[in-house]
């Protein structure tokens, strides 16, 4: 990805929008993501977080541990290696405004969502 000074990046209405590349890390400059209306989103990519001066996000898609994408003979041996959860909300402390949270699958433990830090962030 070469767009690394691009500030906005507005895919509201990308109706059949799947999944976001996993270079989004590398906007680093990145200030706004606009994502409403993205219904079939299925999850933010992992390095979302180091786009720490990000101010505007309206959706965060996470995914949850299920067992359709992990290995029942070992709970810890999932395909979700590339897929950012919950946590990936814990640097981005410059957030500002609503920001829906959509999860798919559950959550095997509160540890996820405490590590989003959500009550940290004072702008939301």
């Amino acid at each position: 990805m070469k767009l690394i000074n691009l500030l906005c990046l507005d895919l509201s209405g990308c109706f059949n929008l799947q999944e976001l590349t996993r270079d989004m890390s590398k906007l680093v400059k990145l200030r706004e993501l606009r994502l409403r209306g993205c219904r079939k989103l299925r999850h933010m990519p992992m390095g979302l977080g180091t786009c720490t001066g990000l101010e505007t996000l309206d959706v965060f898609v996470a995914k949850g541990r299920s067992l359709s994408g992990t290995n029942p003979d070992n709970l810890n041996d999932s395909d979700d290696y590339e897929v950012g959860g919950l946590a990936e909300l814990n640097r981005l402390n410059n957030l500002e405004g609503k920001l829906r949270i959509e999860v798919d699958g559950k959550w095997w433990s509160e540890s996820e969502a405490r590590a989003a830090n959500l009550q940290g962030k004072e702008k939301l």
